[in-house]
């Protein structure tokens, strides 16, 4: 992990928070994953970002964008998040004021920039939306992913694409989500925490979505209950990158729901009440006798109506729930393996992982290393 050259002029001080034992081992683990030539956005606790891919050519060797801001951070700000590093009164005042020289750019300027990078050391081209966003749990990183689906206070016709994405349940989403992103850098707030100008930008986008989903067909008690939990989930975030995984679930969830509800046209009113109930209840422990006594059924003619209309049994469609709820706990929180699978109520940890294999055909931890959102 040596430096082969810069022209960064704050390298020697803001380069010590890039090449910190910890950042070296993030990088290193992302120098060795193979086949995978996907940039990777990566920030640290005091909000500076950096872009990182790698040289196709040259196996050994990455490329580094940075550090920016995405988002104002005032002289306060930057005190405070400086004040727990543990080194010593002078090299604080020195790293403050090399931060003041840190460029603050648009979330969407350095995505575009990313692009760019990647296809001059690459030659490949990839979409934002397939940015790998590393946190790493150890120093709380940041990386910049704040505003790529977030548009309450863009221009009309791209918050209207996004939308109509969710009214749809329009599975071509991530173009769009790339589109929208170069026209504005997300809702603007006077406060000078880019953290909670983040959960701001987040909660409000998330109750469009919210509205978008119910006009889609979703049941408004699904949808609002999805809100609150979103609403939930980023509010106990620390960092901007868990606010951006939580981000990219919400959307993708409202989504793929609306096109499981739009797609089946031919359920009755009592099956969809017990798949709404399934969803919004999967962490606990569902008997198909719950499900059937809430549709005034037998558990025996429940069961079949509810294979007849769906295509999966009552336990299949438990199960496929609690695995989506896995992938959204895998891709935005740290909970190990062993603590999602007692979550969801799995048998064991074994068991998780291999029913978890079977259905989405790699490992839990696979999934995990795949979204980067550890």
């Amino acid at each position: 992990m040596d430096v082969i050259g810069t022209n960064c002029p704050l390298s020697e001080t803001v380069g010590q928070l890039l090449l910190s034992p910890e950042r070296k081992a993030t990088l290193s683990e992302y120098l060795e994953t193979d086949g995978s030539y996907t940039p990777m956005i990566l920030g640290d606790i005091l909000g500076l970002v950096w872009a990182v891919t790698k040289d196709s050519g040259s196996p050994r060797s990455l490329f580094i964008l940075g550090p920016v801001y995405t988002g104002d951070i005032s002289g306060d700000m930057a005190e405070r998040l400086i004040e727990p590093l543990n080194i010593s009164f002078s090299k604080k005042r020195e790293l403050l004021q090399s931060l003041k020289s840190v460029p603050t750019v648009s979330s969407s300027e350095l995505f575009r920039q990313t692009v760019i990078l990647h296809r001059l050391v690459s030659g490949k081209v990839v979409q934002p939306s397939e940015f790998i966003y590393h946190r790493n749990s150890g120093e709380r990183d940041a990386p910049a992913f704040t505003d790529k689906d977030i548009r309450p206070h863009s221009p009309f016709i791209n918050e209207q694409i996004l939308l109509d994405m969710v009214r749809t349940g329009n599975l071509e989403y991530h173009q769009a989500l790339s589109t929208a992103g170069s026209a504005s850098s997300g809702i603007r707030t006077k406060t000078s925490d880019p953290i909670k100008q983040a959960k701001y930008s987040v909660v409000a986008f998330t109750t469009l979505c919210a509205r978008a989903a119910i006009d889609g067909g979703l049941s408004a008690d699904t949808a609002y209950s999805m809100s609150d939990l979103y609403a939930e989930k980023v509010d106990s975030c620390t960092t901007i990158s868990q606010i951006a995984a939580v981000s990219h679930a919400m959307y993708e969830d409202f989504i793929l729901r609306v096109n499981r509800c739009r797609g089946s046209s031919g359920v009755s009113r009592a099956v969809q009440s017990a798949c709404d109930y399934i969803e919004n209840h999967v962490m606990e422990d569902i008997s198909v006798e719950t499900l059937a006594s809430r549709c005034g059924y037998t558990a025996y003619y429940f069961s079949r109506i509810f294979k007849k209309e769906t295509g999966k049994t009552v336990r299949e469609y438990i199960r496929s729930a609690k695995f989506r709820q896995a992938k959204i706990l895998l891709a935005t929180t740290s909970l190990s393996a062993q603590e999602i699978s007692e979550k969801l109520g799995f048998f064991s940890q074994s068991y998780f992982s291999s029913k978890f294999r079977e259905s989405e055909g790699i490992l839990p931890t696979e999934y995990r290393q795949k979204h980067h959102s550890r």
